[in-house]
Protein backbone atom coordinates (compact mmCIF):
# COMPACT_ATOMS: atom_id res chain seq x y z
CA UNK A 1 0.00 0.00 0.00
CA UNK A 2 2.23 2.69 0.74
CA UNK A 3 4.37 1.61 -2.33
CA UNK A 4 1.34 2.21 -4.58
CA UNK A 5 0.98 5.39 -2.08
CA UNK A 6 4.42 6.67 -2.92
CA UNK A 7 3.76 6.25 -7.18
CA UNK A 8 0.90 8.34 -6.82
CA UNK A 9 2.67 11.23 -5.38
CA UNK A 10 5.54 11.30 -7.81
CA UNK A 11 3.43 10.89 -10.91
CA UNK A 12 1.44 14.23 -9.28
CA UNK A 13 4.74 15.87 -8.76
CA UNK A 14 5.74 15.31 -12.19
CA UNK A 15 2.57 16.16 -14.04
CA UNK A 16 2.83 19.31 -12.13
CA UNK A 17 6.10 19.83 -13.30
CA UNK A 18 4.70 19.21 -16.95
CA UNK A 19 2.06 21.56 -16.54
CA UNK A 20 4.42 24.36 -15.28
CA UNK A 21 6.86 23.96 -18.06
CA UNK A 22 4.04 23.75 -20.80
CA UNK A 23 2.22 26.95 -19.02
CA UNK A 24 5.41 29.25 -18.81
CA UNK A 25 5.13 29.23 -14.85
CA UNK A 26 7.99 31.56 -13.84
CA UNK A 27 9.64 31.41 -9.95
CA UNK A 28 8.90 33.44 -7.02
CA UNK A 29 11.28 36.86 -6.58
CA UNK A 30 13.14 38.32 -4.17
CA UNK A 31 12.05 41.57 -2.62
CA UNK A 32 14.56 44.41 -1.41
CA UNK A 33 15.15 46.16 1.59
CA UNK A 34 14.86 50.01 1.87
CA UNK A 35 17.73 51.97 1.81
CA UNK A 36 18.60 55.32 2.88
CA UNK A 37 15.88 55.61 5.12
CA UNK A 38 17.12 58.10 8.34
CA UNK A 39 14.36 57.84 11.31
CA UNK A 40 16.64 58.85 14.53
CA UNK A 41 15.84 60.36 18.00
CA UNK A 42 15.65 64.03 18.64
CA UNK A 43 16.28 66.45 21.78
CA UNK A 44 15.26 69.69 21.64
CA UNK A 45 14.53 72.61 24.64
CA UNK A 46 11.08 73.23 25.50
CA UNK A 47 10.43 76.07 23.38
CA UNK A 48 5.77 76.23 23.48
CA UNK A 49 5.88 75.09 19.78
CA UNK A 50 5.28 71.95 18.32
CA UNK A 51 7.61 68.84 17.98
CA UNK A 52 7.39 65.68 16.17
CA UNK A 53 10.10 63.41 14.05
CA UNK A 54 10.07 63.13 10.42
CA UNK A 55 11.48 60.11 8.69
CA UNK A 56 13.62 61.43 5.32
CA UNK A 57 15.11 59.23 2.59
CA UNK A 58 11.68 57.53 1.98
CA UNK A 59 11.50 57.13 -1.99
CA UNK A 60 8.65 58.14 -4.04
CA UNK A 61 5.40 55.92 -4.07
CA UNK A 62 6.28 54.56 -0.86
CA UNK A 63 3.87 54.63 1.90
CA UNK A 64 4.40 56.16 5.51
CA UNK A 65 2.88 55.63 8.91
CA UNK A 66 3.51 56.62 12.02
CA UNK A 67 2.03 56.08 14.95
CA UNK A 68 2.21 58.21 18.31
CA UNK A 69 3.52 60.86 16.27
CA UNK A 70 1.82 63.81 18.15
CA UNK A 71 3.08 66.82 17.61
CA UNK A 72 4.13 67.43 20.87
CA UNK A 73 4.89 70.76 23.70
CA UNK A 74 5.35 69.88 26.41
CA UNK A 75 8.48 68.09 28.12
CA UNK A 76 8.93 64.78 28.27
CA UNK A 77 9.75 61.56 26.21
CA UNK A 78 7.51 60.59 23.38
CA UNK A 79 8.44 57.18 21.56
CA UNK A 80 7.06 57.44 17.78
CA UNK A 81 7.18 54.42 15.53
CA UNK A 82 7.27 54.06 11.92
CA UNK A 83 6.32 51.97 8.77
CA UNK A 84 7.12 52.22 5.43
CA UNK A 85 5.84 49.80 2.45
CA UNK A 86 5.69 49.75 -1.35
CA UNK A 87 5.41 46.91 -4.03
CA UNK A 88 8.79 45.05 -4.08
CA UNK A 89 10.19 46.54 -1.01
CA UNK A 90 10.47 44.56 2.33
CA UNK A 91 8.42 46.62 4.83
CA UNK A 92 10.56 49.03 7.19
CA UNK A 93 9.78 49.71 10.42
CA UNK A 94 11.23 51.59 13.24
CA UNK A 95 10.99 53.42 16.74
CA UNK A 96 12.68 57.07 17.63
CA UNK A 97 12.46 59.28 20.86
CA UNK A 98 11.63 62.75 20.70
CA UNK A 99 12.93 64.00 23.92
CA UNK A 100 12.12 67.63 24.96
CA UNK A 101 13.82 68.67 27.52
CA UNK A 102 12.69 71.40 30.95
CA UNK A 103 14.44 74.45 30.27
CA UNK A 104 14.82 77.09 33.39
CA UNK A 105 12.91 79.86 34.40
CA UNK A 106 13.66 83.44 33.53
CA UNK A 107 16.11 85.35 35.56
CA UNK A 108 13.53 88.20 35.50
CA UNK A 109 11.23 86.47 38.25
CA UNK A 110 12.53 87.93 41.34
CA UNK A 111 11.31 86.91 45.03
CA UNK A 112 13.39 89.93 46.56
CA UNK A 113 13.77 91.30 50.57
CA UNK A 114 11.04 93.18 51.91
CA UNK A 115 11.48 95.59 54.80
CA UNK A 116 8.02 96.87 56.28
CA UNK A 117 7.20 98.39 59.39
CA UNK A 118 4.66 96.92 61.49
CA UNK A 119 1.39 98.45 61.54
CA UNK A 120 -0.62 95.09 63.32
CA UNK A 121 -1.78 93.57 59.71
CA UNK A 122 -0.64 90.95 57.98
CA UNK A 123 2.78 91.36 55.75
CA UNK A 124 3.34 89.53 52.87
CA UNK A 125 6.42 89.32 50.55
CA UNK A 126 5.43 87.80 47.05
CA UNK A 127 7.36 86.44 43.75
CA UNK A 128 7.21 89.18 40.86
CA UNK A 129 7.77 88.70 37.23
CA UNK A 130 5.95 86.99 34.38
CA UNK A 131 5.26 83.36 35.12
CA UNK A 132 4.78 81.13 32.40
CA UNK A 133 0.99 79.59 31.63
CA UNK A 134 1.00 76.34 34.04
CA UNK A 135 3.36 77.53 36.65
CA UNK A 136 2.72 76.97 40.07
CA UNK A 137 4.42 79.08 43.41
CA UNK A 138 4.68 77.26 47.07
CA UNK A 139 5.14 79.81 49.29
CA UNK A 140 6.85 79.37 52.54
CA UNK A 141 7.21 81.53 55.81
CA UNK A 142 6.01 84.32 53.53
CA UNK A 143 3.60 85.82 55.67
CA UNK A 144 3.72 87.38 59.31
CA UNK A 145 2.61 90.19 61.12
CA UNK A 146 4.53 90.35 64.18
CA UNK A 147 8.04 92.39 64.26
CA UNK A 148 11.10 89.83 63.44
CA UNK A 149 12.88 88.56 60.55
CA UNK A 150 11.04 85.63 58.60
CA UNK A 151 13.73 83.43 56.35
CA UNK A 152 11.03 83.04 53.05
CA UNK A 153 11.43 80.65 50.00
CA UNK A 154 9.16 80.41 46.93
CA UNK A 155 8.98 77.15 44.73
CA UNK A 156 8.08 77.27 41.09
CA UNK A 157 7.01 74.60 39.66
CA UNK A 158 5.93 73.71 36.00
CA UNK A 159 5.95 70.78 33.54
CA UNK A 160 8.12 72.44 31.24
CA UNK A 161 10.59 74.14 33.57
CA UNK A 162 13.32 73.36 35.94
CA UNK A 163 11.84 73.38 39.51
CA UNK A 164 13.40 76.51 41.30
CA UNK A 165 13.47 77.48 44.73
CA UNK A 166 13.79 81.30 45.60
CA UNK A 167 15.10 82.97 49.21
CA UNK A 168 14.14 85.90 50.35
CA UNK A 169 13.96 87.68 53.80
CA UNK A 170 10.70 89.77 55.36
CA UNK A 171 11.24 92.04 58.31
CA UNK A 172 8.63 93.53 60.17
CA UNK A 173 10.82 96.35 62.69
CA UNK A 174 8.84 98.68 65.07
CA UNK A 175 9.77 101.91 65.10
CA UNK A 176 9.61 102.02 68.77
CA UNK A 177 12.81 100.23 68.42
CA UNK A 178 14.16 101.56 65.31
CA UNK A 179 13.82 105.37 65.54
CA UNK A 180 17.21 105.89 64.16
CA UNK A 181 16.10 103.44 61.21
CA UNK A 182 13.07 105.27 60.39
CA UNK A 183 14.82 108.48 60.28
CA UNK A 184 17.63 106.97 58.34
CA UNK A 185 14.97 105.61 55.60
CA UNK A 186 13.79 108.88 55.77
CA UNK A 187 16.49 110.76 55.19
CA UNK A 188 17.72 109.05 51.98
CA UNK A 189 19.98 111.41 50.00
CA UNK A 190 19.19 111.20 45.97
CA UNK A 191 22.72 110.90 44.36
CA UNK A 192 22.07 111.96 40.59
CA UNK A 193 25.30 111.63 39.92
CA UNK A 194 24.20 108.07 39.85
CA UNK A 195 22.32 108.20 37.02
CA UNK A 196 25.33 109.85 34.72
CA UNK A 197 28.61 107.57 33.97
CA UNK A 198 31.31 108.01 36.23
CA UNK A 199 33.43 109.80 33.95
CA UNK A 200 31.19 112.91 34.10
CA UNK A 201 31.26 113.25 37.46
CA UNK A 202 32.91 116.76 38.45
CA UNK A 203 35.87 114.67 40.06
CA UNK A 204 36.44 112.70 36.97
CA UNK A 205 35.68 115.07 34.39
CA UNK A 206 37.23 118.46 35.51
CA UNK A 207 41.08 119.31 34.78
CA UNK A 208 43.60 120.79 36.91
CA UNK A 209 44.79 123.33 34.37
CA UNK A 210 43.00 125.87 32.28
CA UNK A 211 41.87 124.99 28.98
CA UNK A 212 43.26 126.94 25.86
CA UNK A 213 41.09 129.97 25.24
CA UNK A 214 44.14 131.94 23.05
CA UNK A 215 44.16 130.81 19.45
CA UNK A 216 45.41 134.28 17.81
CA UNK A 217 48.81 132.50 17.70
CA UNK A 218 49.18 128.78 16.08
CA UNK A 219 48.48 126.03 18.81
CA UNK A 220 48.62 122.48 18.22
CA UNK A 221 45.49 120.45 18.24
CA UNK A 222 46.82 117.94 20.36
CA UNK A 223 46.76 120.91 22.98
CA UNK A 224 42.96 121.41 22.75
CA UNK A 225 41.88 119.75 26.19
CA UNK A 226 39.67 116.96 25.11
CA UNK A 227 37.81 117.14 28.22
CA UNK A 228 35.06 119.17 27.12
CA UNK A 229 31.32 119.53 26.79
CA UNK A 230 28.78 121.21 23.99
CA UNK A 231 25.72 123.00 24.86
CA UNK A 232 23.42 119.78 24.77
CA UNK A 233 25.63 117.78 27.24
CA UNK A 234 26.14 120.93 29.32
CA UNK A 235 23.03 121.85 29.83
CA UNK A 236 22.01 118.37 31.22
CA UNK A 237 25.45 118.77 33.24
CA UNK A 238 24.88 122.21 34.54
CA UNK A 239 21.31 120.70 35.87
CA UNK A 240 22.65 117.88 37.78
CA UNK A 241 25.25 119.84 39.15
CA UNK A 242 22.96 122.35 40.36
CA UNK A 243 20.58 119.92 41.92
CA UNK A 244 23.58 118.30 43.99
CA UNK A 245 25.13 121.96 44.94
CA UNK A 246 21.00 122.67 46.14
CA UNK A 247 21.18 119.20 48.00
CA UNK A 248 24.58 120.24 49.37
CA UNK A 249 22.88 123.34 51.58
CA UNK A 250 20.91 121.02 53.39
CA UNK A 251 23.31 118.42 54.18
CA UNK A 252 23.37 120.09 57.70
CA UNK A 253 19.99 118.21 58.22
CA UNK A 254 21.36 114.84 57.16
CA UNK A 255 24.17 115.54 59.87
CA UNK A 256 21.82 115.99 62.27
CA UNK A 257 19.63 112.98 61.81
CA UNK A 258 21.03 110.81 64.77
CA UNK A 259 19.97 113.75 66.77
CA UNK A 260 16.71 114.21 65.53
CA UNK A 261 16.48 109.88 65.96
CA UNK A 262 17.13 110.41 69.74
CA UNK A 263 14.92 113.41 70.43
CA UNK A 264 11.81 111.38 68.79
CA UNK A 265 12.81 108.37 70.57
CA UNK A 266 12.51 109.81 74.03
CA UNK A 267 9.14 111.08 72.80
CA UNK A 268 8.35 107.09 71.62
CA UNK A 269 9.38 106.03 75.48
CA UNK A 270 7.20 108.40 76.44
CA UNK A 271 4.16 107.55 74.13
CA UNK A 272 4.45 103.98 72.82
CA UNK A 273 1.08 104.17 72.24
CA UNK A 274 0.86 107.09 70.52
CA UNK A 275 4.13 107.50 68.34
CA UNK A 276 2.61 108.01 64.82
CA UNK A 277 3.22 111.78 65.11
CA UNK A 278 5.58 114.31 66.71
CA UNK A 279 6.46 117.47 66.48
CA UNK A 280 9.46 119.27 68.63
CA UNK A 281 12.39 121.61 68.13
CA UNK A 282 16.21 120.08 67.16
CA UNK A 283 19.12 122.39 67.05
CA UNK A 284 16.97 125.09 66.23
CA UNK A 285 14.99 123.08 63.34
CA UNK A 286 11.16 122.66 63.40
CA UNK A 287 10.50 119.37 63.12
CA UNK A 288 7.00 117.33 62.08
CA UNK A 289 7.43 113.58 62.16
CA UNK A 290 4.03 111.40 60.43
CA UNK A 291 3.75 108.12 60.37
CA UNK A 292 0.48 106.78 58.38
CA UNK A 293 0.96 102.77 57.69
CA UNK A 294 4.04 102.15 55.42
CA UNK A 295 4.25 105.34 54.73
CA UNK A 296 6.91 107.98 56.60
CA UNK A 297 6.84 111.46 56.55
CA UNK A 298 9.27 113.88 58.15
CA UNK A 299 9.36 117.34 58.20
CA UNK A 300 12.21 120.16 58.73
CA UNK A 301 12.63 123.60 58.77
CA UNK A 302 13.58 127.25 59.69
CA UNK A 303 13.20 130.99 59.24
CA UNK A 304 16.33 130.37 55.86
CA UNK A 305 14.57 126.79 54.23
CA UNK A 306 11.89 124.34 54.34
CA UNK A 307 12.68 120.25 53.94
CA UNK A 308 9.48 117.95 53.41
CA UNK A 309 10.97 114.08 52.88
CA UNK A 310 8.62 111.32 52.51
CA UNK A 311 9.21 107.51 52.43
CA UNK A 312 7.28 104.98 51.21
CA UNK A 313 9.06 101.60 52.16
CA UNK A 314 7.02 98.99 50.67
CA UNK A 315 7.06 100.22 47.17
CA UNK A 316 11.06 101.99 47.93
CA UNK A 317 9.75 105.57 46.79
CA UNK A 318 11.28 108.20 48.26
CA UNK A 319 10.10 111.98 47.62
CA UNK A 320 11.43 115.27 48.70
CA UNK A 321 10.80 119.20 48.32
CA UNK A 322 13.28 122.00 49.78
CA UNK A 323 12.03 125.62 49.71
CA UNK A 324 14.56 128.44 50.14
CA UNK A 325 13.09 131.55 51.40
CA UNK A 326 14.82 133.76 49.11
CA UNK A 327 13.78 131.86 46.29
CA UNK A 328 14.30 128.79 44.92
CA UNK A 329 12.70 125.30 45.04
CA UNK A 330 14.00 121.78 44.04
CA UNK A 331 11.72 118.78 44.59
CA UNK A 332 12.76 115.06 43.69
CA UNK A 333 10.75 111.57 43.21
CA UNK A 334 13.22 108.47 43.43
CA UNK A 335 13.58 104.62 43.91
CA UNK A 336 16.52 102.56 42.67
CA UNK A 337 16.36 103.06 38.89
CA UNK A 338 14.28 106.38 38.69
CA UNK A 339 15.06 109.73 39.59
CA UNK A 340 13.30 112.94 38.70
CA UNK A 341 13.92 116.11 39.90
CA UNK A 342 12.40 119.81 39.03
CA UNK A 343 14.06 123.12 39.88
CA UNK A 344 12.62 126.64 40.09
CA UNK A 345 15.15 129.16 40.29
CA UNK A 346 15.88 133.38 39.68
CA UNK A 347 19.10 133.46 37.52
CA UNK A 348 20.12 136.96 37.22
CA UNK A 349 16.19 138.34 37.73
CA UNK A 350 14.91 136.16 35.28
CA UNK A 351 12.48 132.48 36.17
CA UNK A 352 14.62 129.44 35.44
CA UNK A 353 12.82 126.44 35.94
CA UNK A 354 14.03 122.68 34.83
CA UNK A 355 12.96 118.66 35.14
CA UNK A 356 15.21 115.93 34.25
CA UNK A 357 14.17 112.54 34.54
CA UNK A 358 16.50 109.34 34.60
CA UNK A 359 15.23 105.82 34.15
CA UNK A 360 17.97 102.67 34.51
CA UNK A 361 16.60 99.18 32.40
CA UNK A 362 17.69 95.86 33.70
CA UNK A 363 21.09 96.17 31.14
CA UNK A 364 22.24 98.93 33.38
CA UNK A 365 20.97 101.69 30.04
CA UNK A 366 20.24 105.08 31.16
CA UNK A 367 17.22 107.04 29.34
CA UNK A 368 15.92 110.44 30.16
CA UNK A 369 14.33 114.17 29.65
CA UNK A 370 15.22 116.73 29.82
CA UNK A 371 13.54 120.33 30.25
CA UNK A 372 14.20 123.84 31.03
CA UNK A 373 11.89 126.91 30.55
CA UNK A 374 13.67 130.83 31.16
CA UNK A 375 11.23 133.58 31.38
CA UNK A 376 8.03 134.21 32.40
CA UNK A 377 5.19 131.94 31.10
CA UNK A 378 3.59 134.21 28.26
CA UNK A 379 7.30 134.27 26.76
CA UNK A 380 8.84 131.55 28.38
CA UNK A 381 11.60 129.62 26.15
CA UNK A 382 11.58 125.87 26.32
CA UNK A 383 14.70 123.57 25.38
CA UNK A 384 13.71 119.88 25.71
CA UNK A 385 16.54 117.22 25.36
CA UNK A 386 16.95 113.20 25.51
CA UNK A 387 19.29 111.53 26.78
CA UNK A 388 20.91 108.08 26.50
CA UNK A 389 24.00 106.21 28.64
CA UNK A 390 25.66 103.03 28.25
CA UNK A 391 28.75 101.56 29.20
CA UNK A 392 30.15 103.06 25.86
CA UNK A 393 28.48 106.18 24.69
CA UNK A 394 26.72 109.20 26.27
CA UNK A 395 24.13 110.62 24.05
CA UNK A 396 22.40 113.92 24.47
CA UNK A 397 20.27 115.10 21.42
CA UNK A 398 17.98 118.94 22.28
CA UNK A 399 15.92 121.32 20.14
CA UNK A 400 16.21 124.63 20.40
CA UNK A 401 15.98 128.45 18.53
CA UNK A 402 18.92 129.62 18.44
CA UNK A 403 17.99 133.01 17.22
CA UNK A 404 15.09 134.33 15.07
CA UNK A 405 17.19 133.70 12.48
CA UNK A 406 18.28 129.98 13.01
CA UNK A 407 15.90 127.07 14.42
CA UNK A 408 17.93 124.27 15.85
CA UNK A 409 15.55 121.05 14.87
CA UNK A 410 17.80 118.49 16.02
CA UNK A 411 21.39 118.57 17.64
CA UNK A 412 22.87 115.33 18.87
CA UNK A 413 26.56 115.24 20.85
CA UNK A 414 27.78 111.65 21.68
CA UNK A 415 30.76 111.35 23.99
CA UNK A 416 32.49 107.95 25.39
CA UNK A 417 30.68 107.13 28.39
CA UNK A 418 34.54 105.96 29.70
CA UNK A 419 36.80 109.07 29.29
CA UNK A 420 33.89 111.74 28.89
CA UNK A 421 35.64 112.89 25.61
CA UNK A 422 33.30 114.23 22.90
CA UNK A 423 33.30 111.56 19.84
CA UNK A 424 31.24 113.96 17.41
CA UNK A 425 27.85 115.61 16.63
CA UNK A 426 25.15 115.85 14.39
CA UNK A 427 23.22 118.77 13.36
CA UNK A 428 19.78 119.46 12.01
CA UNK A 429 19.17 123.51 11.25
CA UNK A 430 17.01 125.58 9.31
CA UNK A 431 17.93 129.34 8.45
CA UNK A 432 14.23 129.77 7.43
CA UNK A 433 15.23 128.97 3.88
CA UNK A 434 16.22 125.41 3.84
CA UNK A 435 17.35 122.68 6.24
CA UNK A 436 21.38 121.84 7.02
CA UNK A 437 22.24 118.86 8.26
CA UNK A 438 26.34 119.09 9.23
CA UNK A 439 28.74 116.83 11.63
CA UNK A 440 31.16 118.43 13.86
CA UNK A 441 34.41 116.79 14.41
CA UNK A 442 37.30 117.55 17.00
CA UNK A 443 40.36 119.14 14.86
CA UNK A 444 42.76 116.50 16.47
CA UNK A 445 40.82 113.38 14.88
CA UNK A 446 41.28 114.79 11.43
CA UNK A 447 44.33 113.49 9.72
CA UNK A 448 46.22 116.04 8.25
CA UNK A 449 45.74 119.14 10.37
CA UNK A 450 48.67 119.48 12.86
CA UNK A 451 47.62 123.11 14.09
CA UNK A 452 45.10 126.29 14.22
CA UNK A 453 45.18 129.52 14.29
CA UNK A 454 41.86 131.70 14.38
CA UNK A 455 41.59 135.48 14.31
CA UNK A 456 37.84 137.71 14.75
CA UNK A 457 36.86 138.99 11.93
CA UNK A 458 34.12 141.88 11.40
CA UNK A 459 32.08 139.36 9.90
CA UNK A 460 28.35 139.72 10.83
CA UNK A 461 26.41 137.03 8.76
CA UNK A 462 25.77 133.75 10.50
CA UNK A 463 26.41 132.43 7.11
CA UNK A 464 29.52 133.14 6.94
CA UNK A 465 32.85 132.39 9.49
CA UNK A 466 33.18 135.13 12.34
CA UNK A 467 37.20 134.24 12.17
CA UNK A 468 40.12 134.17 10.20
CA UNK A 469 41.39 130.46 10.45
CA UNK A 470 44.94 129.16 9.66
CA UNK A 471 45.99 125.81 9.61
CA UNK A 472 49.01 123.79 9.22
CA UNK A 473 51.46 126.89 10.18
CA UNK A 474 49.90 128.21 6.30
CA UNK A 475 49.90 132.45 6.07
CA UNK A 476 46.87 131.67 3.98
CA UNK A 477 43.09 131.95 5.06
CA UNK A 478 41.38 128.75 5.34
CA UNK A 479 38.81 128.62 2.63
CA UNK A 480 36.48 126.55 2.23
CA UNK A 481 33.96 124.95 -0.67
CA UNK A 482 30.47 126.40 -1.28
CA UNK A 483 27.58 124.36 -2.78
CA UNK A 484 26.16 126.54 -5.70
CA UNK A 485 22.40 126.24 -7.01
CA UNK A 486 22.37 127.44 -10.69
CA UNK A 487 25.60 129.08 -10.63
CA UNK A 488 25.01 130.73 -7.14
CA UNK A 489 26.85 129.91 -3.79
CA UNK A 490 24.50 128.86 -1.14
CA UNK A 491 26.00 126.96 1.72
CA UNK A 492 29.18 125.71 3.08
CA UNK A 493 30.38 122.15 2.53
CA UNK A 494 32.56 122.51 5.37
CA UNK A 495 34.49 124.95 7.39
CA UNK A 496 36.25 125.03 10.84
CA UNK A 497 34.55 127.47 13.15
CA UNK A 498 35.07 128.35 17.32
CA UNK A 499 32.37 126.35 18.87
CA UNK A 500 31.87 127.55 22.70
CA UNK A 501 32.27 124.67 24.74
CA UNK A 502 32.71 124.20 28.57
CA UNK A 503 35.17 123.45 30.77
CA UNK A 504 35.17 122.11 34.64
CA UNK A 505 38.25 122.74 35.95
CA UNK A 506 38.96 121.88 39.46
CA UNK A 507 41.10 124.16 42.21
CA UNK A 508 42.26 122.43 45.13
CA UNK A 509 43.47 124.55 48.34
CA UNK A 510 44.64 122.70 51.32
CA UNK A 511 42.08 119.55 51.27
CA UNK A 512 38.86 121.24 49.60
CA UNK A 513 38.69 121.16 45.74
CA UNK A 514 35.98 123.22 44.59
CA UNK A 515 34.53 123.46 41.08
CA UNK A 516 34.41 126.19 38.52
CA UNK A 517 32.91 125.90 35.08
CA UNK A 518 34.68 127.85 32.08
CA UNK A 519 33.12 128.97 28.99
CA UNK A 520 35.09 128.87 26.13
CA UNK A 521 35.75 128.99 22.53
CA UNK A 522 37.98 125.78 20.62
CA UNK A 523 38.31 125.79 16.90
CA UNK A 524 36.48 122.59 15.27
CA UNK A 525 35.61 121.47 11.92
CA UNK A 526 32.04 121.10 10.62
CA UNK A 527 31.08 119.23 7.36
CA UNK A 528 27.79 118.96 5.45
CA UNK A 529 26.12 115.65 5.34
CA UNK A 530 25.63 115.64 1.69
CA UNK A 531 29.59 116.33 1.12
CA UNK A 532 30.90 114.04 3.78
CA UNK A 533 32.35 111.94 0.25
CA UNK A 534 34.10 114.77 -1.32
CA UNK A 535 35.85 116.80 1.61
CA UNK A 536 39.01 114.87 1.23
CA UNK A 537 39.22 116.18 -2.16
CA UNK A 538 37.27 119.63 -1.88
CA UNK A 539 39.36 121.07 0.97
CA UNK A 540 42.84 120.83 -0.91
CA UNK A 541 41.41 123.10 -4.04
CA UNK A 542 41.29 126.46 -2.14
CA UNK A 543 43.80 125.63 0.33
CA UNK A 544 47.63 125.54 -0.12
CA UNK A 545 48.10 122.00 1.97
CA UNK A 546 51.57 119.59 1.89
CA UNK A 547 48.64 116.59 3.17
CA UNK A 548 45.41 115.72 2.54
CA UNK A 549 43.52 115.55 5.43
CA UNK A 550 40.81 113.11 6.03
CA UNK A 551 37.53 112.55 8.44
CA UNK A 552 37.92 110.20 11.28
CA UNK A 553 34.67 108.29 9.13
CA UNK A 554 33.72 105.93 12.48
CA UNK A 555 33.40 108.90 14.57
CA UNK A 556 30.81 110.27 11.83
CA UNK A 557 29.12 107.03 11.49
CA UNK A 558 28.64 106.66 15.41
CA UNK A 559 26.42 110.50 15.24
CA UNK A 560 24.80 109.05 11.84
CA UNK A 561 23.60 106.21 13.31
CA UNK A 562 22.02 107.49 16.32
CA UNK A 563 20.49 110.30 15.27
CA UNK A 564 17.31 109.37 13.37
CA UNK A 565 16.10 107.54 16.53
CA UNK A 566 17.45 110.05 19.05
CA UNK A 567 15.56 112.97 16.91
CA UNK A 568 12.43 110.48 16.83
CA UNK A 569 11.99 110.63 20.50
CA UNK A 570 13.13 113.81 21.19
CA UNK A 571 10.08 114.97 18.65
CA UNK A 572 7.90 113.04 21.20
CA UNK A 573 9.60 113.57 24.41
CA UNK A 574 9.77 118.10 23.63
CA UNK A 575 5.68 117.96 23.77
CA UNK A 576 5.31 116.12 26.99
CA UNK A 577 6.02 118.94 29.59
CA UNK A 578 4.03 121.72 29.55
CA UNK A 579 5.15 125.02 31.40
CA UNK A 580 1.88 124.99 33.73
CA UNK A 581 2.58 121.48 34.13
CA UNK A 582 6.11 122.17 35.38
CA UNK A 583 4.79 124.87 37.36
CA UNK A 584 2.15 122.21 39.38
CA UNK A 585 4.72 119.84 39.67
CA UNK A 586 7.07 122.27 41.88
CA UNK A 587 4.00 122.12 44.53
CA UNK A 588 3.82 124.47 47.30
CA UNK A 589 5.41 124.26 50.85
CA UNK A 590 3.70 122.51 53.69
CA UNK A 591 0.98 124.71 55.98
CA UNK A 592 3.35 123.26 58.73
CA UNK A 593 5.71 125.99 57.62
CA UNK A 594 3.63 128.80 57.60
Amino acid sequence: MKVVLRKIIIMLLLLVSIACLTAGCSQPSTKQDFENIVFANVTIDYDGEEHTIVATGVPEGATIEYTNAGPFVNAGEYNIGLRVTAPDYNDFTSTATLKINKIDFSSDITFEDKKVMYTGGEKTILVSGDLPEGTSVQYSNNTATQVGQYDASATLTNPNYNTKTLYATLTIYDVVQTAKQTIDTILNRPEPWSFMPEAFSKNSFATNTNPVKDFSNFVSVNDINKKFMGKQMYILWEGVNGMDALLEKFDVVYAIGETIANTYQNFINSNPNNYAEWTGNVLGFNIKILLTGKQSTMLVGNSVFSLELFADTDNNIYKGRIEIAQGGILNYEMSDNYLKFNVALNIKSVLVMKQVEFVRDSQGVVAGCFYEYAGSKSVAVKTSAVICFNENYAIVSSAKRESEDLLIKGYEEVYSSKTGQFISAEVLENNKLTDFDTFWINLYDVSGITNVKAIRNDKTSLNENLHDVYINNSNKVFTPIKNKLLGVSTSRKFDIEMKTVYYVVANTEGTETTYTVQETEIPMLFVQKKNVEEFSADIIKENDLKTTPSLPTAKIQLAESNFSSMYELLTVAKEKLTYEELEIQLGTKDNFFN
